[in-house]
């Protein structure tokens, strides 16, 4: 055995893989996306269809581009391009959607609202309820972002006097998804240039082989939002010229610059099946490589592709031959394109010397060249080409790129419409056919070479269901407006479901249709259901009420508020299909499944997803409305006669009594309860327990000269109709100290949602008791946010505070003291390890006490601390083990080459700040750091 030989077994060893060991194949159960003039994938499919060039003029709303262009690509500073593709509402997000206040939205960068909401609707297109307490939170988030316009956004307006908090953190992309969809999964960022969504893809799938989570979301998204962006690419001449992307054709000079975010939602192929989940395609296998050094940094290396090409069909088994479709980088530049073909062919000359049968294109030739989103573009335009089994023309290659001689390869560019044929192969003398197989690559500047093999799924032929009754479509929103929308786009699609059905071509069973929108969707407030046999009824039932015209059939319509809505009754286990549909939208929670579909085999399909809110969010778009703060506590109220001992309510009728425990927030993205944490001491105990648990502490008695105090009035009865105005005036009051927080309108404030629910985190809570406490002259802590945690519930609170707060604030009537003996006053004794002498106590002077109500006991505060604890401490400590004598340790075994997933570090190396000191280097105070 030679020794690489010995060195290649000594690796596989180590690795503990087999050879021709193949890759666990991943499949595809939801995919998603926004691209140029495409605002769901059905547009995008019929952009594709035409072989349309999405390709635009620079946007007004994005910048003037004539202020920056130049004819003369080599004039300095120069701007050459004014095309691009771009999407629709790049600025707009549905903030209110995701419990997200406008102050916050403004911030976020556009990338990551986009991102957001994509990744919903990619869950909502696998069929999966991400609010559902059964969904597996075990999920990872893996996005490729590598463009931040925003912060250039933000840098201009702090320029210009206006401070913001905009930025544009790449990893609050990934993290924002997993955070407002409770998933527990890896989740990060990837920058690899234009190869980051297939990065973050290769990532997810292996994340998924290794068990790190058992599913994961992958994606990529791209914005173009300041000149500068297309600046840099002009400095590097990367940008064509011109209005097209002419990808392998002549006359290529550089790519179009494009936007675009999409997602997918990935599983084991193996767990899918079990899961019953609807596969798009299948993943075979991702491999990831570096081009190292060439003549330049964005200099391609043929060899490197070559090589990351050669490594997947190697890993997954997979014959050149029986691939029949190749979705290219193909940037359209003249250097780019032939290098790219060169480096395929001799991948695939690896596998056979047949030329002309393997299609090849580029989506970057109908909507240019998306970067960061480029690779999830390119999966996402192979999903839908085997999902429909056509090939879509590559436009802008009618005459091919001279310096590519496609006859003498493998290839053959896509230039019209056809039908995507399974290849045929000889195998032993018998012919037999293959699926449809497609290579797909991703390469980004500076060598980041990624390649993905994708495989049609061939799911065992399902009967159709006989026609065994009416279903129930159901359907929810966040209100009325979104409902009508979202039922005129799920009536056309039913419409369009019923001719494909009619021609032979893809189709979903209406049955399955049903199953999805009742257990794949989150059940909003705003609902919707419909009874009926066909998907023509049910189509014409839809229009009729998105039309706002009388329906015919069974329709049911209803909103559901809070939690005695929700506690609607249930028809009992023989109702029927209208019976669920009508407990359905007075707010019962159903169990669909064992309803209606037991013993039935069902699937979940792809159907239009949540239409979101297009509101825009920027930059000085929303501000703190002008509030002026009322002179007096409650400026609607009653002039408050101080100080009030006693605040009179009226006896509310049993009609207006509020249940006793308040009804759970509802909302649509759940709001996770997580407990409190709270750092405790060696043998400290918590103030809860103290007050719930345990006696109060003695109280020490001190001797204080009684000051003679004059008894105020006593306050008048206040009457039912003040005490509702003085309540109105409260929660005006609250609206207006929130909406300066949340920088919206008062009016805008549902009173009885959460405060979570509206956008309030512990950050802006901490600001809004500041606010409330100015506005109404008292000390309220924030924890009373949490207690009452919506406005209805903190004005109902504040009802009962703001008198006593007055009561406090007001300076009592005094005369001088008489000689007398002191009255006893109790007070709470002061938390604090050294307790003084009692001796030295009571030999000094009694204090003057103006408010014994001030004075009364108190229980311990829950956030202090006593002065000088103890340190925290960690132990760790082996388990005890029985005392019995230790045995001689065992001789070391020989060392042995076995399976293993150790990692050696082999180097290191590090910079970090060398010991030194700040000082101030002048009048201006600034510091400078020396050694």
């Amino acid at each position: 055995m030679s020794e690489g030989e010995k060195r290649e077994l000594l690796i596989r060893l180590l690795q503990g893989r087999r050879p021709g060991a193949r890759a666990q194949a991943i499949a595809i159960v939801g995919v998603s996306g926004r691209y140029p003039q495409a605002e769901r994938l059905d547009g995008l499919w019929d952009n594709l269809k035409a072989g349309r060039n999405c390709i635009s003029e620079i946007p007004p709303a994005r910048w003037d581009w004539r202020r920056f262009h130049s004819d003369d690509p080599e004039a300095p500073e120069a701007i050459y391009s004014r095309w691009g593709g771009f999407i629709a509402d790049a600025d707009a997000f549905d903030a209110a959607f995701f419990n997200l206040s406008p102050r916050e939205a403004d911030a976020m960068d556009p990338q990551e609202r986009q991102f957001l909401e994509v990744a919903w609707a990619t869950f909502e297109d696998a069929g999966y309820d991400v609010s559902a307490p059964s969904l597996d939170r075990d999920v990872g988030v893996f996005v490729g972002v590598m463009n931040g316009g925003y912060g250039w956004v933000a840098s201009e307006a702090w320029g210009s006097g206006q401070r913001t908090a905009a930025r544009s953190p790449y990893w609050s992309v990934a993290n924002r998804v997993s955070y407002h969809l409770n998933l527990s999964g890896p989740s990060f960022a990837v920058d690899s240039a234009c190869s980051s969504s297939f990065t973050a893809l290769h990532l997810a799938c292996e994340s998924l082989r290794r068990g790190e989570c058992r599913a994961a979301l992958a994606g990529g998204v791209n914005l173009i939002l300041h000149p500068m962006h297309y600046h840099a690419l002009s400095s590097m001449k990367m940008l064509s010229r011109g209005d097209a992307c002419r990808a392998f054709g002549e006359g290529a000079d550089g790519f179009v610059d494009g936007e675009g975010v999409g997602a997918v939602l990935l599983k084991t192929l193996e767990q899918a099946l079990v899961d019953g989940d609807r596969i798009h395609a299948v993943i075979l296998g991702s491999a990831v490589n570096a081009g190292g050094k060439t003549s330049g940094y964005t200099v391609p290396n043929p060899h490197a592709q070559q090589r990351v090409i050669s490594r997947v069909l190697a890993e997954t088994g997979v014959h050149a031959r029986t691939l029949s479709y190749v979705e290219a980088h193909g940037t359209g530049t003249s250097l780019g394109d032939p290098i790219e073909v060169a480096a395929l062919q001799r991948a695939f000359r690896e596998h056979t010397q047949e030329r002309r049968f393997c299609a090849l294109g580029s989506l970057k030739a109908n909507i240019g060249h998306l970067e960061s989103a480029a690779g999830i573009a390119a999966l996402t335009k192979v999903v839908l080409q085997l999902r429909e089994g056509m090939l879509v023309p590559s436009p802008h290659s009618e005459r091919p790129n001279p310096k590519i001689d496609f006859d003498a390869s493998p290839f053959y560019v896509q230039r019209e419409l056809a039908e995507w044929r399974r290849p045929e192969v000889e195998e032993g003398g018998r012919v037999r056919q293959v699926p449809r197989r497609a290579g797909i690559s991703s390469f980004g500047a500076g060598g980041a070479n990624a390649h993905v093999l994708v495989e049609e799924y061939v799911a065992p032929p399902r009967p159709d269901a006989p026609g065994s009754g009416p279903v129930v479509l159901v359907l929810s929103a966040k209100n009325l407006e979104r409902l009508r929308v979202h039922a005129r786009q799920v009536a056309a699609f039913l419409v369009a479901n019923a001719r494909a059905r009619g021609r032979g071509a893809h189709h979903a069973a209406l049955a399955d249709i049903a199953f999805t929108s009742q257990v794949g969707r989150q059940a909003m407030e705003e609902r919707l259901a419909v009874v009926a046999s066909t998907e023509e009824a049910l189509a014409d039932a839809l229009q009729a009420f998105a039309s706002e015209q009388p329906a015919s059939g069974a329709v049911f319509h209803g909103r559901v508020r809070g939690a005695s809505d929700a506690a609607a009754s249930l028809p009992d286990k023989t109702a029927d299909a209208e019976a669920l549909a009508r407990a359905w939208v007075a707010g019962a929670r159903v169990d669909w499944r064992a309803a209606l579909h037991a013993g039935r085999s069902r699937q979940r399909v792809s159907m239009p997803t949540y239409p979101f809110v297009r509101k825009r969010h920027w930059i000085g778009e929303h501000r703190a409305p002008t509030v002026q703060r009322a002179a007096e506590p409650v400026a609607s109220a009653p002039a408050v006669v101080p100080p009030p001992a006693v605040s009179i309510r009226p006896t509310p009728s049993a009609a207006e009594v509020a249940p006793a425990s308040p009804p759970p927030p509802r909302h649509e993205v759940p709001i996770v309860n997580r407990p409190k944490i709270q750092l405790r001491r060696p043998g400290q105990t918590s103030a809860r327990e103290t007050r719930e648990e345990a006696p109060w502490p003695p109280v020490e008695t001190v001797r204080a000269a009684a000051p003679e105090v004059v008894a105020p009035p006593a306050a008048p009865a206040v009457n039912p109709a003040e005490a509702q105005a003085r309540s109105e005036g409260l929660k005006q009051t609250v609206k207006g100290a929130l909406a300066r927080v949340l920088f919206c309108e008062p009016g805008d404030i549902d009173e009885e949602k959460n405060f979570l629910e509206l956008g309030l985190d512990s950050i802006l809570m901490v600001e809004l008791t500041k606010g409330l406490s100015q506005d109404l002259q008292l000390k309220l802590k924030v924890n009373k946010l949490y207690d009452h945690p919506s406005v209805l519930r903190l004005a109902e609170y504040l009802a009962a505070q703001v008198p006593a707060a007055a009561s406090s604030s007001a300076a009592p009537v005094t005369t001088a003291p008489a000689p007398q003996a002191a009255e006893p006053v109790t007070r709470a004794p002061i938390p604090a390890p050294r307790t003084p002498d009692p001796e030295a106590r009571a030999s000094t002077p009694a204090p003057r006490v103006s408010n014994p109500v001030a004075e009364r006991p108190r229980a311990p505060d829950a956030h202090a601390l006593e002065a000088e604890p103890p340190p925290f401490h960690v132990t760790l400590k082996r388990k005890p083990t029985a005392s019995a004598p230790e045995p001689a340790p065992a001789p070391a075994p020989a060392p042995a080459v076995a399976a293993s997933t150790d990692v050696a570090i082999i180097g290191m190396s590090a910079r970090f700040p060398a010991p030194g000191t700040w000082t101030s280097t002048g009048p201006t105070s600034r510091r400078a750091w020396t050694r």
